[in-house]
């Protein structure tokens, strides 16, 4: 569906904003900055968005959308839950890499979990919804591997899928915050061993 000229606009708004975001953080984000980033007045702004809330809200919702199309939707093409949970290995870190816009400070979700994990409100509750679904997606994946007989009859979907969820997070803050340049390569390592651990026995 063609999208109209303040469709296009809003949109090129959002993903400059995301941008800025991942840099910055959702919370320091400035209208005033992204008015200037877009070049557009500050009026001109608001006729897109009522608050600066709803332009957060906005973003996540953005980011989500294509983190479902880059990370998600791939493994809905395959038949087996293991090897679903091993696209999503491949495909998770560095996501934010192949979005069709630019996030220049890495996952704008990791940054927003950390600004608003205390915060409640609807921007925290949007980042609940959405990395709940995805932690119950892993464990659900989990699930079928263990009935499918992939996996382990012992082993259990709800640590299986912290484990996995916690080894991304553990890349990212290797990766972002301290620099190591082989965050990847032991986040790969790590779930590859969790498979092992998990693997069934002939």
């Amino acid at each position: 569906m063609k999208l109209t000229k303040g469709e296009k606009t809003k949109q090129f708004i959002i993903q400059e904003a995301i941008n800025l975001a991942s840099l910055v953080g959702l919370n320091n984000l400035s209208i005033g900055d992204i008015s200037k980033k877009v070049k557009m007045s500050r009026s001109g702004l608001f006729a897109h968005f009522l608050s600066k809330e709803q332009l957060q809200l906005e973003l996540l919702k953005h980011a989500e959308v294509h983190f479902k199309k880059i990370v998600v939707e791939p493994t809905e093409k395959l038949s087996s839950p293991v090897e679903k949970l091993k696209l999503i290995q491949e495909l998770w870190p560095n996501w934010f890499d192949r979005a069709p816009f630019e996030m220049k400070g890495g996952c704008i979700f990791i940054m927003a979990m950390l600004e608003f994990d205390d915060k409640p409100g609807p921007l925290r509750d949007a980042l609940y919804d959405q990395q709940s679904r995805l932690v119950k997606y892993i464990r659900f994946l989990a699930k079928k591997a263990v009935e499918k007989g992939e996996l382990s009859s012992e082993l259990d979907p709800d640590v299986f899928s912290f484990e996995f969820y916690s080894m991304y997070l553990g890349y990212s803050i290797h990766k972002k915050f301290l620099g190591d340049s082989k965050a990847k390569q032991k986040f790969n390592r790590s779930i590859d061993d969790l498979f092992v651990r998990w693997k069934v026995q002939h």
